[in-house]
């Protein structure tokens, strides 16, 4: 059953069937730095997986004080095989802190982590979880 939850998270989310995150209106916020280099970054909160919209610099808002989860959906296709992962990474932003999303790949694995910015550096905060594909944790 898991498998056939994954295979059609799959599909909705190549074909664009996830709805467009609407960054909150009200509330403490923060501010994250999606990944280049993934395919697409997704924002789920209480389990409801949306894309992430970040504008031209690539900063999208997020709720803070809150638990969230980010994905990074990775997908290629070399030599006749076909590499597909969305690691997934929980944390709990800080009010007005500002974040990075990185995303790693190490031959047919992958990661995602959450880094915040302090003065000039990076600090991380989260890695990916294990055994996680997209918002479903297992």
């Amino acid at each position: 059953m898991k498998n056939i939850i994954s295979y059609i998270f799959i599909l909705m989310t190549l074909t664009g069937c996830l709805s467009t995150y609407k960054s909150p209106t009200v509330g403490p916020t923060a501010q994250i730095k999606t990944t280049k280099n993934a395919v697409v970054s997704n924002i789920c909160i209480n389990q409801d997986q949306n894309r992430l919209s970040p504008d031209s610099n690539g900063y999208a808002i997020i709720p803070a004080g809150k638990e969230i989860m980010m994905t990074a959906q990775y997908s290629e296709y070399i030599n006749n095989m076909s590499y597909f992962c969305i690691p997934a990474v929980k944390f709990i932003p800080l009010e007005s802190a500002i974040y990075i999303q990185k995303f790693n790949k190490t031959g047919a694995t992958c990661t995602t982590e959450i880094y915040r910015k302090q003065n000039e550096t990076e600090v991380l905060i989260a890695t990916s979880l294990p055994q996680t594909f997209g918002c479903n944790t297992q």
